[in-house]
């Protein structure tokens, strides 16, 4: 009876963690140029060079997979979660994107369903970090 009350925030960590990899396979990002699009998928595997364009967002990945497996293990990851939160808030920031090593970019022309969906997902992760210390 006692896991019992670690039910819901067991729940809204999985489903985090769903809407995490469903965002993985939308658009992430329009790019202005042609309007080509960058899928979630695209956008995890070169984020990591974001900090060469002076933006850190895409650590907000690093923190939230960090606290899914925090919580899932029985942890209560709140600063994890809240930095994930935060970093993810530099995503307003990041108006251009670096089309090749040479140096040109182009503007971003919008977000898509696979970023809103990644928003979500690091929210339902810090609200059951939330409930799972509420619980205690």
């Amino acid at each position: 009876m006692a896991n019992k009350p670690q039910l819901l925030p067991m729940a809204m960590a999985t489903a985090a963690l769903i809407l995490w990899v469903c965002s993985l396979f939308l658009t992430g990002l329009v790019l202005y140029s042609r309007q080509e699009t960058l899928s979630g998928l695209n956008i995890l595997a070169m984020g990591w060079l974001s900090p060469l364009m002076l933006n850190f967002a895409w650590f907000a990945n690093v923190f939230f997979l960090y606290s899914a497996v925090a919580l899932l293990s029985g942890g209560i990851p709140l600063k994890t979660s809240v930095l994930a939160v935060l970093l993810s808030f530099d995503t307003a920031r990041f108006n251009q994107y670096l089309l090749n090593e040479g140096g040109a970019t182009t503007p971003i022309y919008g977000y898509g369903w696979g970023a809103v969906l990644w928003f979500a997902a690091i929210f339902l992760m810090l609200a059951a970090v939330g409930a799972c210390r509420r619980q205690l």
